[in-house]
């Protein structure tokens, strides 16, 4: 069925509907065809193409062109319904032929014409009927052919039958019958395999040829009828909704997708068809942090060791989770659907620890970072379709009195042990933000040297996850440290930030799969920085960070743009923590 717009945010339809053809006729109309023949014809009255094999030296076509270039020399698809009306076979016919199929040929002549095509023939000779799949080269036919299968003397008159000529690779085609329309289920008879050459080229011509050498009964008739040809094609169906998502931004948020086939709802979310409102663990974790004084300059540390977890979907304040195996801030967090790892932290720390977020409960050793390092950044290549992640990826950082480190590690999330180098950043800075998806992660911002507010940088570098190396340009952002960065599937936002020796209330948005500037998204309700942003596939949360209280929790849906919205609040203070999401 055709999709069904049912309002602006119900759409019906179908995941095996039938693509649009490049071509299709009824044959309502004559439009485009050769003129009407005596032994072949379009009969408009009754939508149908007629043929007759009932006259001695009869050869004669009807044609329809296609245009050059139209038809592919590796893969098409040509259907249609074919009926016999008489079928008077006798042992004195000689060469019968129905051929139905696609040529170079304008005008055709004798049963093996000159030039290059693909052909199906209904071929009676000494009353039997041969089904024929003809592939010509420069007139020369190579074929495969069964008699009698699946059309004989005993076929039944007035029975639809469709017939499939596919074109599958440029040196393989295939032909099947069918008994029902849908051209799956109900074959009848033997599939027709033919090696093709892949200098059958440049075929233009849709042909219905009759081509009669000498009858000795009444021979037969019959007509065409609902006729498609599917260019560059090998099947007919496809599922709507994906052809939906390719122009993603056309659709709102929470579009609801009813497939009649299936008696299944979708529901769009960020930019990915789900069978139900998305029921993912949901869960943001923040931890670690300065306590009630600021990790910044050379300010005292009031470090601590607590886990707070949301649960993102709703609004709410923070709960207790557990403990980390040391107090500490500034640390990086990265995510699977199971598994919560935290690593680096003050004082060049190299520890890497985990915690399983469905289960509250204190951190375990998980290995070593290969530099210890501290204000490092994490994400994960966590997809936002089935929540499911591989690698955790660190970067941005700093060792020692604010020496800054162009290190990238990864972890295997699933396994414990220590992280692997897995590049380098084009220049060495730290207090990035960082953002991560199924294929890339993107760090972005950061600080070169001093905290003197000429230090912010605006560079954007990116990874693709799954391999190893050095980053790559992405485009720029603002200039600004100290952000905190989450994504789905299609766009990252990078949340506050430090800018001119304060914080900024501006969030930031790319589009993860294209590279190029960041956009601004809106603003923060306060102008937090160096808190912690976590996300599902619809919602990204920023919580705790320096000024005002650090117990701040905000939310924006990542698809839209606009001002945070308040989520609720921490039940301690979060300066300089790190957060993460599954």
């Amino acid at each position: 069925m055709a999709i069904k717009y049912l309002d602006a945010k119900r759409i019906r339809g179908s995941s095996t509907a039938e693509k649009t053809p490049a071509y299709s006729t009824t044959f309502g109309a004559t439009t485009g065809w050769r003129t009407n023949q005596t032994h072949v014809f379009i009969d408009t009255g009754n939508n149908m193409l007629e043929f007759e094999l009932d006259d001695d030296s009869t050869d004669e076509y009807l044609n329809y062109d296609l245009g050059v270039g139209n038809v592919s020399n590796d893969s098409w698809i040509l259907r249609y319904e074919l009926v016999f009306s008489t079928l008077n076979l006798s042992s004195n016919d000689v060469n019968n032929a129905l051929v139905v199929g696609i040529m170079d040929n304008a005008t055709p002549s004798g049963l093996v014409s000159s030039g290059d095509a693909i052909t199906y023939n209904t071929q009676v000779t000494d009353s039997a009927i041969g089904n024929v799949l003809s592939c010509v080269n420069g007139g020369s036919q190579s074929k495969a052919d069964v008699n009698n299968d699946p059309f004989s003397s005993s076929t039944a008159t007035g029975t639809t039958f469709y017939v499939e000529i596919k074109r599958v690779s440029a040196t393989s085609t295939e032909q099947r019958v069918y008994s029902t329309s849908d051209y799956s289920t109900t074959q009848v008879g033997t599939t027709l395999s033919r090696s093709t050459s892949s200098v059958v080229t440049a075929l233009r011509y849709l042909t219905i040829q009759v081509q009669n050498g000498a009858f000795g009964g009444n021979g037969y008739t019959g007509y065409i009828k609902a006729l498609k040809f599917w260019n560059d094609q090998t099947t007919v169906v496809q599922d709507e909704k994906a052809t939906l998502i390719a122009s993603p931004t056309l659709l709102q948020e929470n579009t609801i997708f009813e497939e009649t086939d299936t008696y299944t709802s979708y529901f769009l979310q960020s930019g990915i068809w789900k069978d139900k409102e998305w029921s993912e663990s949901a869960r943001g974790l923040i931890a670690g942090g300065g306590g009630n004084n600021l990790h910044f300059g050379n300010q005292s540390l009031s470090l601590i060791d607590v886990i707070e977890y949301v649960d993102i979907a709703t609004t709410a304040n923070s709960t207790d989770f557990g403990n980390l195996t040391r107090g500490t801030d500034v640390m990086g967090g990265a995510a699977s659907a199971t598994r919560g790892i935290f690593a680096g932290g003050d004082a060049d720390s190299n520890v890497i620890e985990y915690v399983t977020i469905a289960t509250p409960g204190n951190g375990t050793d998980f290995g070593d970072l290969t530099v210890g390092r501290e204000w490092i950044a994490g994400c994960s290549d966590r997809d936002s379709a089935d929540n499911q992640a591989t690698r955790a990826i660190w970067g941005g950082s700093q060792t020692g009195s604010q020496t800054n480190n162009n290190v990238i590690d990864y972890t295997t999330i699933a396994t414990t042990g220590n992280a692997t180098d897995f590049g380098d950043f084009n220049e060495e800075r730290r207090r990035v933000g960082a953002a991560g998806n199924s294929t890339r992660a993107v760090f972005a911002g950061g600080q070169y040297h001093s905290d003197s507010s000429s230090s912010q940088t605006n560079i954007m570098d990116y990874i693709t996850i799954a391999t190893t190396g050095n980053a790559s340009d992405f485009g720029n952002t603002d200039y600004k440290s100290y952000m905190a960065g989450c994504c789905n599937e299609t766009r990252a936002v990078y949340f506050g930030g430090f800018r001119n020796n304060g914080g900024t209330l501006r969030m930031d948005y790319i589009t993860m799969a294209t590279t190029g500037d960041s956009t601004d998204f809106g603003d923060t309700a306060s102008d937090q920085f160096a808190g912690a942003a976590f996300s599902h596939s619809t919602r990204g949360v920023f919580a705790g960070g320096h000024r005002d209280t650090g117990d701040n929790i905000e939310y924006v849906t990542i698809m839209t743009t606009g001002d945070a919205t308040n989520f609720g609040d921490l039940a301690v203070t979060h300066n300089s923590c790190s957060g993460l999401a599954a």
